[in-house]
């Protein structure tokens, strides 16, 4: 009967939206539109995003937890929803909850960036973000998220190379070298891996 009416929680979240724009003081309608899209699909990503937003507006930390929750769940990749998570909970002081959830808003804005947000799990974007983590200076950071992409990339040998000379750069030689002979024990066909390790061997002056 919706669908008959016209009535589609994507036009009700543009209905609210329309409403807050032209009188961004009278949430009231945006609230009736918001809660009327979710009413037709709960679990649409943009419409949990929307009433959460509102809903940290109001002060009802609540409420809007629960649905920038939602909005994630349904869009793991939601930039917008993961940077108001994070604010929210930095303010009722659940800081290592607002530390883990800036962290991954932190990827998502640099795979954005990258122009690799649409394949968040592939080897080239734990590699470009890892990349962009070392540029800055963040070696720790960059590890992790390598770590996190060996997890899910196992055969991925440039991954592994990119570990080793991020704990090499960052004054862990021995963890570095370690991490060379681990990737040579896993994937031993692996060419650019062997040739990564050669030359590491190379230049440190070890055999």
């Amino acid at each position: 009967a919706a669908l008959q009416r016209g009535e589609t929680a994507d036009l009700k979240v543009v209905e609210a939206q329309v409403a807050l724009r032209r009188d961004p003081a009278d949430r009231d309608l945006a609230r009736d539109r918001l809660a009327r899209a979710l009413e037709l699909d709960p679990r649409n990503a943009t419409a949990n995003y929307e009433r959460g937003v509102l809903a940290l507006r109001d002060g009802d930390t609540g409420t809007a937890e629960r649905h920038l929750r939602a909005a994630i769940e349904r869009d793991p990749e939601h930039l917008g929803a993961h940077f108001n998570l994070a604010r929210l909970l930095r303010q009722e002081g659940r800081n290592d909850e607002a530390d883990a959830v800036s962290l991954v808003h932190k990827r998502l804005a640099i795979l954005e960036t990258l122009g690799q947000l649409d394949d968040p799990d592939a080897v080239e974007s734990f590699g470009g973000v890892a990349q962009v983590l070392s540029d800055g200076g963040d070696f720790d950071a960059a590890i992790v998220e390598l770590d996190a992409g060996i997890a899910k990339q196992p055969e991925a040998g440039v991954l592994r190379v990119r570990k080793a000379l991020a704990l090499i750069h960052s004054g862990r030689g021995d963890e570095g070298r370690q991490a060379f002979e681990d990737a040579v024990r896993q994937i031993p066909d692996d060419a650019m891996v062997l040739n990564q390790y050669a030359w590491y061997l190379a230049t440190q002056g070890v055999s």
